[in-house]
């Protein structure tokens, strides 16, 4: 049986993090307590990139196959939403997302980009991706 879910986090204070990574709260799906994870200098701390993770919270021996999307949303203001259903704020055009399948376990129970996007474009308060000193980070997952 098919099942999905979108989750959205916020992360204020962005600019001033001092952890070198940080994990969202805990939303359950099929049993399991997943997170996203992030490495706000990225997982090396090169200050490069950031870092960002999906933890399936996984305990037991199962395989969970799943596909799922990471995004960093761009409020920049101008362009129009896709979706008339969608938040008129959000920049849909510029918001940055990576997709990838994976088959979490025991043993995989992450999976993510280590190299996310520049630092410096998230950093660029003209990018459009800091929010009154946050960011938002999403996550749009489907498993088998």
């Amino acid at each position: 049986m098919p099942a999905s879910l979108s989750y959205v986090w916020n992360i204020p204070h962005f600019s001033s993090l001092s952890c070198l990574s940080m994990y969202s709260p805990a939303f359950p799906i099929r049993a399991h307590m997943w997170k996203i994870y992030v490495y706000p200098n990225g997982n090396n701390n090169s200050g490069r990139q950031i870092s960002i993770y999906l933890d399936s919270g996984i305990t037991d021996n199962n395989d969970l196959p799943c596909t799922f999307k990471l995004a960093v949303v761009n409020y920049k203001k101008g362009l129009a939403p896709t979706e008339p259903s969608v938040d008129a704020s959000i920049n849909w055009r510029e918001t940055i997302v990576k997709e990838s399948d994976h088959v979490f376990t025991k043993r995989a129970k992450d999976w993510g980009f280590r190299e996310f996007m520049p630092l410096e474009k998230l950093r660029d308060p003209q990018a459009g991706f800091l929010n009154d000193d946050a960011i938002t980070v999403g996550v749009l997952l489907e498993l088998a």
